[in-house]
């Protein structure tokens, strides 16, 4: 069951159908660009209705953001869903607010949901990590490649992050791929755990492999978060003696996928 299910009446429906065209948005997040001369934010417009105005949601960061190729962030052009760039080493605070994309005034709204896919690692010697706090509820499938630590009070930051495909992936990471894979012999057959899951093209279309990489949030009356989300590549563990993949030390992006 979804969270906020009984409540489903009066939530908010957000949504980035204005991505599958890749309009609706400008991006200068941390005055990275591309959108040079935007105000420093990553903003999509019309994300919603409410009180009869329309409603964008804008991210700006409260640390600071490096990006390797802050062009990438906004939409994942074809499709329904939004991208943010991070760097290797990069831990980054975030600030989510809706706001009226007239008057530009924050917007409380009863409730939404927001959701992130494809958390995976090493992609290849970071993991992805997300830092939440102030949500309501949040839900993941059973079993979960999502580890889940820190505060479970919804009034405390909560750590979700990718899992190990050697010790703690739970859930298929592929059509048939067996988690986790421990031993050298485990990881040379074809079944064998992968630390990159195939990412989502459409958010009410996943695969079990997809649905077990994401998490979905339930905020609550509100519309602006002071530090809601927090966004990290985290390092890997170095190289064990038995890996067949030795790996330099390179500069590394990853795209963070989010939707409603």
């Amino acid at each position: 069951m979804l969270p906020g299910f009984f409540e489903c009446g009066h939530d908010v429906p957000l949504s980035f159908e204005q991505c599958r065209q890749n309009e609706g948005y400008h991006s200068n997040l941390g005055g990275l660009g591309p959108d040079f001369g935007e105000p420093e934010e990553l903003r999509y417009e019309g994300v919603a209705q409410h009180d009869g105005a329309s409603v964008d949601l804008v991210l700006t960061n409260t640390s600071e953001y490096c990006a390797r190729r802050p062009q990438d962030n906004g939409c994942k052009a074809g499709t329904a869903m939004a991208h943010i760039n991070m760097d290797t080493g990069c831990d980054t605070g975030f600030r989510m607010q809706l706001r009226n994309s007239m008057t530009n005034a924050v917007v409380m709204v009863p409730g939404f949901y927001f959701s992130f896919y494809d958390i995976d690692g090493p992609t290849p010697w970071s993991y992805e990590q997300i830092i939440m706090e102030d949500y309501a509820e949040y839900v993941t499938t059973n079993p979960t490649n999502v580890l889940v630590s820190g505060g479970y009070d919804a009034n405390h930051p909560t750590t979700f992050g990718a899992c190990d495909t050697r010790t703690t992936c739970t859930a298929p990471t592929g059509p048939g791929q067996i988690c986790p894979s421990r031993t050298p012999e485990e990881k040379g057959l074809p079944s064998a755990c992968r630390s990159n899951t195939v990412p989502p093209s459409e958010g009410q279309l996943l695969t079990e492999a997809q649905a077990a990489r994401s998490v979905t949030f339930y905020f609550k009356d509100t519309g602006s978060g002071e530090s809601w989300l927090r966004l990290g590549l985290v390092p890997a563990p170095p190289p064990r003696a038995d890996s067949p993949l030795m790996l330099t030390c390179e500069r590394y992006a990853t795209q963070y996928n989010f939707g409603f």
